[in-house]
This record gives structure tokens, sequence and C-alpha cells, in this order.
């Protein structure tokens, strides 16, 4: 195996991927609902993808059995009142999700 020697000296290789992303940059919604049902994505980043009340209803239903979200990043996403209840509701069931980012709706 091939080691990186950089400024700092050799540098042991890196840990080998498992199933838990350690984040996860979604480019739609489509593509990260999956991911936080099947409880492979430790962070989700969908800020400025206009996902309305209904993403933002739908990303509530997957977080309802989702243990494996720490961090989720919705700002600016045109998420009013109903989408914002439908996310909430769901923080008393899960007890992974430890930073919210839901500014500029």
């Amino acid at each position: 195996m091939e080691v990186d020697e950089g400024a700092h000296g050799k540098r042991p290789p890196p840990p080998p991927v498992n199933k838990l992303y350690a984040w996860y940059q979604a480019y739609t919604l489509e593509k990260a609902v999956p991911k936080l049902k099947d409880n492979t994505v430790a962070r989700v980043i969908l800020d400025g993808k206009r996902i309305g009340d209904g993403g933002a209803k739908a990303i509530g239903a997957a977080l309802e059995h989702n243990t494996s979200l720490k961090e989720l990043h919705l700002n600016n996403n045109e998420i009013g009142d109903a989408g914002a209840a439908a996310i909430g509701a769901v923080l008393g069931h899960n007890s992974s999700l430890q930073v919210l980012h839901l500014s500029y709706g």
C-alpha cells in the first residue's frame, strides 16, 4: 500500500469506508430521503434546494425511524409553517439528531 509523504512525513492510509457516511451533500431531495430511511448518513446538507413544505414533510417522515442522522441543514428552502411542524413533530421521537439548521425557511 502506498503511503503519502507530505510535509509532516509519512501518514497512515485513511480508514476503510464503512456504510455510515460522515456527511452527505444532497443534490436533490429524492437522493437524500432514501439515505435517511436506510440509516446510512450522519449529516445531510440540503441548503437552497427549494424543497418547500412537501419536501419538509418527506424528510419528517424519513426521520421518524432514523437513528443515524446527527446534523441536518435545510436553510433557504421555502419551508413554511406546515413543513416546519412536520419536522418538529418528529423531533420528539428522534434521539440522534443533534443539529438542525432551518434559517430563512
